[in-house]
């Protein structure tokens, strides 16, 4: 994955609507992917008394699906750091918002602090050979 690279939003009516409605932070690009960081306070997307967090928004630039967890543990590392925690909602059918092949990341502002669910005992990174010895798949993280 290439790196991302701060960009703008064009100047046009249908962008200042949207800038007014949900104002975002910063806009990053690379190759693939478009990401959009907004403040989670600002856009009212956080409970009141909940830690502050940042939503970034992925979608790929030629609009297709996506489903790339190795994609999305970089993007967060790259534009937000390794050590901030995220989370993507499944949400209840009564808060479901669908709109395009879009994904949403919630993420800690602090470094370090962790969501109360999870795995608990520490990294685990299976290498090659004990991947094979299981008859599983699975590629590096890049």
């Amino acid at each position: 994955m290439n790196k991302f690279q701060q960009a703008t939003f064009p100047d046009d009516e249908k962008t200042k609507l949207l800038e007014k409605i949900c104002p975002h932070e910063s806009v990053w690009m690379n190759d693939t992917y478009q990401v959009i960081i907004y403040d989670c306070k600002k856009t009212g997307m956080i409970a009141d008394g909940f830690p502050d967090m940042w939503w970034l928004s992925i979608k790929r630039i030629d609009k297709q699906p996506i489903r790339d967890w190795v994609d999305f543990q970089r993007i967060k590392n790259m534009l937000v750091g390794a050590e901030h925690e995220a989370v993507e909602l499944f949400p209840a059918e009564s808060r479901l918002v669908n709109t395009s092949n879009q994904h949403h990341l919630f993420i800690f502002k602090e470094k370090g602090l962790h969501f109360p669910f999870g795995f608990n005992q520490g990294r685990a990174i299976a290498n090659q050979k004990d991947v094979e010895a299981i008859g599983a798949v699975q590629r590096k993280l890049r």
